[in-house]
């Protein structure tokens, strides 16, 4: 599964299993396509094989982002991620 195929089925599964709101499904994929252009520019305009997404690879995320936003933002983001992670383990 690639980015856009796993980003599109975990909005499927936010919206139908979950129920989220439709601004809670926007904010987790914000997020979570933050996560991917952090690490596409970290490549060089690359995109990380999402099968491959590692913990060390969302701590670098979080981590840039420490100096620019607040704990309650920081939290929101890796709740978004560690979502999509799961789903990610459950959709294999």
């Amino acid at each position: 599964m690639d980015w856009d195929a796993a980003v599109a089925a975990f909005r499927t599964y936010l919206d139908v299993e979950r129920a989220y709101s439709a601004k809670t499904t926007e904010v987790y994929l914000r997020d979570v396509l933050a996560l991917r252009a952090f690490l596409r520019e970290k490549r060089g305009g690359k995109d990380l094989d999402v099968k491959k997404l590692s913990a060390m690879d969302v701590r670098s995320q979080l981590a840039a982002l420490f100096d620019a936003n607040g704990p309650a933002t920081i939290g929101r983001k890796l709740s978004s991620v560690r979502a999509f992670c799961r789903f990610l383990v459950s959709a294999a």
